[in-house]
């Protein structure tokens, strides 16, 4: 059995659909459920040979490939990486940075240097930080929480589409990367496994929507998340490592 790790937001639901709903899956693969920092802890450690990896931690990882045609991106907006404040950007001094989270937390810190030029303070969090963007402090939140509580701040900016602003290509968050190890014709099943459930995304929406009542399901994949690794997410992802490397306070 191959250790397949995959993070356990909504926006990997059509992933987890076709794995759990596949013959070959059952036989192959060993799935664990977790979020996208913790991922990345699996597979660098050796605990996973597959694993759905934040972009802001390929660049720690060694003996991998990116193996899929399918990834976690925006179209456009995401509504799902979030800053979230009570106050305006430029009256906040301290951004909470999510601990789920390893692109984000790049993400924005590449925005405030190349495109905001703000003097933030960026502090690393533990969990129950939300309660702590008060005032003037604002905080990075990712994923399906960050959709639950946003209506609790008056604030809310969309990095994604200010990655687009800033880049004018779509933001990618995790990619697909397996260990060199796994055969190559395992990795061909299991993008042919994933394929059915990003074509069938009407049958993952009707499947998990009743767990998830303060998500539109239909909506978040038709109109913010992405899962096409095409040419425009290869650039963007090229782009978004190369600004990594620029980084003043990587």
């Amino acid at each position: 059995m191959f250790k397949v790790s995959l993070v356990s937001y909504s926006n990997t639901l059509p992933f987890r659909y076709s794995l759990e709903n596949s013959k070959l899956s059952k036989s192959y693969f060993d799935l664990e459920f977790c979020y996208p920092s913790k991922c990345f802890e699996l597979i660098n450690n050796k605990n996973s040979q597959i694993s759905l990896v934040p972009v802001g931690a390929l660049i720690e990882l060694d003996d991998f490939r990116i193996f899929s045609d399918y990834c976690i991106a925006a179209k456009n907006k995401v509504e799902s990486v979030l800053l979230l404040s009570q106050k305006p950007i430029n009256e906040l001094n301290t951004i909470l940075l999510d601990y789920q989270s390893k692109t984000s937390v790049l993400l924005i810190k590449i925005l405030n240097q190349f495109m905001w030029k703000k003097d933030l303070n960026f502090l690393h969090t533990q969990n129950g930080y939300e309660q702590n963007i008060i005032n003037e402090t604002g905080g990075v939140v990712i994923g399906d929480r960050a959709m639950k509580i946003r209506k609790n701040y008056k604030y809310a900016i969309d990095l994604a589409k200010e990655w687009n602003n800033l880049t004018g290509l779509p933001a990618v968050f995790a990619v697909w990367v397996a260990l060199n190890s796994v055969p190559q014709t395992l990795i061909d099943n299991l993008n042919n496994i994933f394929k059915n459930g990003i074509d069938n995304l009407s049958q993952v929406v009707k499947f998990y929507q009743k767990d998830y009542p303060y998500i539109d399901l239909n909506y978040y994949y038709s109109e913010c998340v992405d899962f096409k690794f095409d040419y425009a997410k290869y650039r963007s992802l090229n782009l978004f490592l190369d600004y990594v490397k620029r980084l003043e306070n990587y």
